[in-house]
């Protein structure tokens, strides 16, 4: 029972830290480019995960090709693939709504990716939504209608959060991950948790490393990049903690913990950051609950 106990608290520590996630990559765009905080923190995400993963599998510096040969399924590279580019596209619109943005505003739309699953996920998986889904669906189209509004003031504008700016680009990121979310679960499936985070992290990170030495590059400073890196290491200790509470809690349960982290970043955006979010946070959370329910529903 302890056990169980400290596994939420876990998964409610990876919520945090992808809501300080979000906060860092907030003010890291005020010093950067798009394409070098991409890099970076992939970059130092991948160079912690790389550590945490060589001391729980020590065979992989001793016998690679059998360690590997025994961890990972058929698929796997192709789905790192797939996972990996479909990642990066994602993960530029997601900085390129914090950048037109703010957070608090922004970051809860990412929660109508459970709604893009409800057509993805049949198409990939095979899976279908209980009815208990479609009251989720309702309860996210409630929290955007009245979301950034006075609370009991519902106009003809309701879901004038889609035309703020940045709104357009977060969607965009919403849906791939919808399908990224999908090819992750297929991705578990052919090795162990720990893995697959830390090969998709590596993957991503060369992938951004390619996109950023693409572009003009300029001298980078630790100073410029220190919420990047930041931003970086928050995403890797929040997956470490997500994935030993995925080994003690069913999986469902953990990711929809981790889905408070957009209730997080609302609250945080309006002490660090000092946005206006007194009517956004009960629309936040609205969209939360909606947002669980799928995803339980789902499994």
């Amino acid at each position: 029972m302890e056990m169980f106990y400290l596994a939420i608290l876990a998964a409610l520590f990876a919520a945090l830290c992808q809501s300080l996630t979000d906060i860092t990559t907030k003010l890291a765009v005020d010093y950067a480019h798009d394409e070098e905080i991409l890099a970076t923190q992939w970059v130092s995400g991948a160079i912690i995960l790389i550590i945490f993963s060589l001391f729980s599998y020590p065979s992989f510096l001793i016998h690679p090709i059998d360690t590997s040969n025994a961890l990972l399924g058929v698929d796997f590279f192709k789905l790192l693939l797939f996972s990996a580019i479909i990642n990066i596209i994602a993960y530029s619109f997601y900085i390129i709504a914090l950048r037109a943005s703010q957070a608090s505003l922004i970051i809860p739309l990412v929660l109508i990716t459970p709604i893009f699953m409800l057509f993805t996920s049949p198409l990939m998986l095979g899976e279908n939504t209980p009815p208990i889904g479609i009251i989720g669906v309702i309860l996210i189209l409630v929290g955007l209608g009245i979301f950034d509004k006075n609370f009991y003031k519902i106009d003809k504008n309701f879901f004038i959060v889609l035309k703020y700016p940045g709104a357009v680009a977060m969607l965009i990121a919403a849906s791939l991950w919808s399908v990224t979310s999908n090819i992750d679960k297929l991705g578990l499936k052919n090795s162990s948790p720990l893995i697959w985070i830390t090969a998709l992290t590596t993957a991503i990170s060369c992938g951004a490393i390619l996109n950023w030495y693409a572009r003009k590059r300029r001298q980078l400073s630790f100073w410029e990049m220190r919420y990047a890196i930041l931003g970086g290491a928050f995403t890797a200790i929040g997956n470490l903690s997500l994935v030993w509470a995925m080994s003690i809690l069913f999986v469902p349960y953990v990711i929809a913990i981790k889905r408070l982290s957009a209730f997080l970043t609302v609250v945080l955006s309006g002490r660090l950051l000092k946005e206006p979010i007194q009517n956004r946070l009960a629309a936040c959370m609205v969209m939360v609950i909606g947002a669980i329910l799928i995803m339980l529903a789902r499994n």
